[in-house]
């Protein structure tokens, strides 16, 4: 028996997974059309983060209620862990594709929205110029497609989702009472 419910459990969590880094892919692609509006791009961006575990939450919550109504914490864990795992692994490939495939010069764009953004603030010439040359550095790391370092950021991504995730276990989380009364059907009549 808790040997189905583990499984239903995991394979709910995997269909869930699935769908949330759908949904995210679709939020994700909605977000780029403002990257030249940098506060908005940013400001979006951190609202789909919030969106992000507060979907992953309601998912989570319907995997506890399908398998019995409980969680403890480490079964909340590994939902939200394999649902997370997944849709994170989803959405980097597609940001990769995005990036290196469908718009190239996806990352110039951040980079001059970013410039652009910090002119508002009329910086030294001094300061500007160094984070110019900041900018053309990492936009030419950013560049370079190395599969190891790929899965380096996949993995970083994982955990950092991950432990932000570990907040949603404890809401989710619903302990088991010691004894639970048995429903009485002649008084429900």
């Amino acid at each position: 028996m808790e040997n189905n419910i583990k499984s239903e459990r995991n394979i709910l969590a995997a269909k869930y997974g699935l769908l949330t880094g759908l949904i995210f892919i679709v939020i994700t692609s909605a977000i780029t059309i403002t990257v030249s509006k940098f506060l908005l791009f940013m400001g979006l961006g951190l609202l789909a983060f919030i969106l992000y575990f507060f979907i992953i939450g309601i998912f989570a919550k319907r995997i506890r209620k399908a398998t019995g109504g409980y969680f403890d914490f480490k079964e909340a864990f590994g939902v939200i862990f394999i649902m997370i795992s997944i849709s994170v692994t989803m959405a980097y490939i597609y940001d990769s594709l995005y990036m290196f495939v469908i718009d190239p010069g996806y990352i110039d764009k951040i980079k001059n929205s970013t410039l652009t953004f910090l002119e508002g603030f009329n910086p030294p010439q001094a300061t500007y110029d160094k984070v110019v040359k900041q900018m053309e550095d990492s936009t030419a790391d950013a560049r370079k497609f190395a599969p190891g370092q790929s899965v380096l950021m996949l993995l970083r991504s994982i955990i950092t989702h991950t432990i932000v995730g570990l907040l949603v276990c404890l809401i989710v989380k619903k302990k088991k009472p010691d004894f639970v009364k048995p429903f009485d059907f002649e008084a429900a009549k």
